[in-house]
């Protein structure tokens, strides 16, 4: 994901060039005289992919200079299946993967093959493999190329492409060899029937392998190639051979998601029509949905955003293969500004059209047709509905061709700063997940977040492993698994993780007082992650991005913890589903992403409950489901609010809409009056601080009482107001029973038949689940907050972006 940071890396380097372009092209001259040796010629390479475009440029120049002839290891190939979301790898010295019925001779094969930077664990490959496989009847093969995708220098991997494409002719070759040894097969068998997809670079190497299959003459015939927007730089104006090319297979699509417009290398991708069918979504030149990723997105985000969006739109083509009324329709288009606003408009009238054309999957269905077709989509998921919102934005990306024609600065200086950024600055090319706060962007403290956020350094979590005699915890994971043995862990019980929120680490008092209640009332495995490297600094936004890589590195200890304790010959099933996640404040968003993610990733694991202790408010009130906490990323989700706020806006450091199966929320909610009543000095945010972290405490609470029959958490069926609430308080002071009101806390688990809102009533001081006879004062002094406004982030016409205005311009 890209931040402010980024932007100002990319525009200092580009900044200096007044400064030091003359002292650059001195350099570049002197190097090109004393490295010429280095570079990579046509005769060596058997092909002319030595990028001579880029020679004359600025920052070009540097990659072209220091090009060399890429140390090429060869490629991984992976048969993907629906029991393996990252696919089993077919070694070259061991064909035994192709026994399984995970291949068929007499289906279609297809290929994913990914491009720069990229490799076959990337989450776009991953949503790609799962909707072919739960579509199609196929085999699929991913093409993992990442030993020479992966290099700072562009040219590099440009110039690995073709040994990567005579690659995949010999594994082709060679697997045909090997399956006539164990498959039904005979001599006379043609395989006709190949399938490439490519993105990017990718999309090149799809179509160098159909073209060296042609010329050979060899068996095999590449049926289909679909081009996720080509890459442009090094191929714009290259010999047919060399880029993807309609002549490369029986049938070509291609879909254009980030072109450029102009004369030099303006864009990621190919501006011009290279296939039989050229799909060029909302104009081709930038995406809608990027334009509103965050206000700090760059131009160049915006183009890398707009890229990468050629894979997101294919796949949902795929997944939306069976759906009648939702396709991605392409309308035959001359290319010209006015023909796109003319077309647009007819969609935004009607998304009828009897003579257009299907982009993705289906395309292939249009054989017969031929040309450039333009595709209007939503800015949003689903990509084949029209939003109300939705005019605007694609109206300003079909303009966006006549901005390109007019302005210089957007030829591909760009293309270069990002390849320097990501050297440089640390930039992940992986698809982000959307958590760049921008609601904060006017906010009169919020702002200062967000000016300053920058890409999160994460440096990782760390696991402690509790016990009843070892209350501090052992820490495991990375090299250290060997403690699982001796501190009992046993994957027959259940697995509870406790996960921290801002600011926070796992030595606060509520964490070391839930532990104990857990381990002293529970036979399960507990597990403390610390993520305080990310969680503790000043700047919350930082903290907010930094979530979902805890979410992932949750992810993959989970998956080496199952292969260790296999190791250790403990006792477990294939399938770990009693997994229990217990997260405050942004532990609770923690939680779901991570819920989230065994759901796409590895659906050996299973979430069976998630407990968000108020979880946080501010970046996610209008965040994607993905992002935050859901109840449809466990069996089982219950939410205990204690510092709601009320009002619009960001009002408060807890969700306040309810986002679980059960949604309890404390004393109404808002603020508790236990932190109303703690000082004379407590300011609001102090009052506010207080009612958040509680939300720990009850839960604790509620745990050491669980096999209590005198001390219950009880709650009532609430519509939200202040009026219910005071009801509902006079029913709990005369002792009015309820015989099927859930309890908050740990034995919610027993209630999933209760779903909604509940109010829980409790006492100002512990034990909170008795009421003491001066509590009702406070309680309804506490409940008439939801009848006022509250604030977190006062709002503020301060735009942060003009701070900078000059320097990031």
């Amino acid at each position: 994901m890209f931040y402010k940071y980024n932007k100002f890396c990319i525009n200092t380097i580009l900044s200096k060039a007044s400064v030091l372009s003359k002292i650059m092209y001195v350099l570049v001259v002197t190097l090109l005289a004393l490295s010429s040796s280095n570079l990579v010629l046509a005769e060596e390479l058997g092909a002319d992919l030595s990028c001579t475009e880029f020679k004359d440029d600025y920052v070009g120049s540097v990659f072209y200079v220091f090009s060399s002839k890429p140390t090429y290891d060869g490629a991984n190939f992976y048969l993907a299946s629906k029991d393996s979301v990252d696919g089993v790898e077919i070694n070259k010295n061991d064909w035994k993967g192709l026994e399984s019925d995970s291949f068929d001779l007499s289906r279609k094969t297809y290929f994913i093959i990914h491009g720069y930077i990229d490799d076959h664990k990337k989450g776009w490959i991953r949503k790609l493999k799962r909707a072919l496989l739960d579509t199609n009847n196929v085999n699929l093969i991913i093409v993992d190329w990442s030993k020479g995708s992966q290099t700072w220098n562009y040219v590099n991997a440009v110039q690995t492409t073709y040994l990567v494409s005579q690659d995949i002719v010999r594994f082709l070759e060679n697997m045909r060899i090997e399956v006539s040894q164990f498959k039904n097969f005979t001599e006379s068998h043609l395989w006709t029937n190949l399938y490439l997809i490519g993105h990017s670079l990718g999309a090149h190497i799809s179509g160098q392998v159909g073209h060296i299959l042609k010329t050979k003459k060899s068996s095999f015939k590449v049926e289909r190639i679909t081009g996720l927007d080509p890459a442009q730089p090094c191929f714009k104006n290259i010999n047919s051979s060399l880029s993807l090319d309609q002549n490369d297979a029986d049938f070509v699509d291609v879909i254009h998601t980030q072109t450029g417009n102009g004369e030099k290398i303006s864009g990621f991708g190919l501006q011009k029509p290279c296939g039989h069918l050229d799909f060029y979504v909302n104009g081709g030149v930038m995406q809608p949905e990027c334009e509103i990723k965050s206000v700090f997105y760059t131009e160049l985000n915006k183009m890398i955003c707009s890229h990468n969006l050629a894979y997101t739109f294919f796949t949902s083509t795929v997944k939306n293969l069976k759906t009648a009324n939702c396709k991605l329709l392409g309308y035959q288009w001359d290319g010209t500004y006015k023909h796109a606003l003319e077309i647009s408009h007819e969609v935004q009238k009607s998304n009828q059209c009897s003579n257009c054309l299907e982009m993705g999957i289906n395309a292939v269905n249009h054989q017969t047709q031929i040309g450039r077709y333009l595709v209007i989509t939503s800015a949003s998921t689903p990509y084949c509905q029209l939003k109300n919102d939705d005019e605007a934005l694609i109206t300003k990306a079909i303009d966006l061709p006549h901005y390109f024609l007019s302005c210089h600065q957007t030829q591909m200086k760009a293309f270069f700063a990002s390849l320097l950024t990501i050297l440089f600055c640390h930039v992940s090319a992986e698809e982000p997940v959307n958590l760049t706060c921008t609601e904060l962007k006017n906010t009169f403290f919020g702002s200062a977040f967000y000016v300053f956020s920058s890409t999160p350094t994460y440096n990782g979590s760390d696991y402690y492993l509790q016990s009843k005699n070892n209350e501090e915890g052992v820490k495991i994971g990375v090299n250290n698994w060997s403690t699982i043995n001796s501190q009992g862990f046993d994957p027959s019980r259940k697995t509870i993780f406790i996960i921290h929120g801002y600011i926070a680490h796992r030595k606060k008092p509520y964490i070391i007082e839930m532990t104990k209640q857990l381990l002293d009332t529970n036979n399960i495995n507990l597990i403390v992650i610390d993520w305080s490297k990310g969680s503790q600094t000043w700047n919350y936004i930082n903290a907010v991005q930094t979530t979902y890589h805890v979410a992932q590195d949750l992810v993959k200890f989970l998956q080496t913890m199952k292969e260790e304790v296999a190791k250790l010959n403990k006792p477990a099933s294939e399938e770990w589903k009693n997994l229990y996640l217990i997260g405050h404040s942004l532990g609770a968003h923690i939680s779901g992403q991570t819920g989230y993610l065994l759901k796409q990733r590895d659906q050996s694991f299973k979430v069976e409950r998630i407990t968000g202790l108020d979880p946080a408010q501010p970046c996610f009130i209008s965040v994607e489901q993905s992002a935050r906490l859901d109840k449809s990323d466990a069996d089982f989700v219950d939410i205990i609010h204690t510092q709601t706020g009320h009002g619009n806006g960001i009002n408060a450091f807890g969700l306040e809409n309810p986002v679980g199966h059960i949604d309890f929320y404390v004393n109404g909610g808002v603020m508790q009056p236990e932190c109303e009543a703690k000082s004379i000095f407590y300011t609001e945010i102090n009052k506010m601080i207080c009612s958040h972290n509680l939300a720990n405490y009850f839960y604790a609470e509620t745990v050491g009482y669980s096999k209590s029959k005198d001390c219950k958490f009880v709650g009532r069926s609430w519509d939200g107001s202040y009026s219910d609430a005071v009801r509902i308080l006079d029913d709990v002071e005369k002792g009015s029973s309820c015989s099927n009101c859930p309890e908050m806390g740990l034995n919610a688990i027993h209630y999933k038949k209760n779903t909604g809102k509940y109010l829980v009533i409790t006492s100002t001081k512990k034990p909170y689940c008795q009421l003491k006879t001066d509590d009702k004062d406070q309680l309804i002094k506490g409940f008439g907050r939801l009848n006022t406004t509250t604030v977190l982030f006062p709002a503020s016409t301060f735009d942060p972006e003009t701070i900078f205005e000059d320097w990031l311009s």
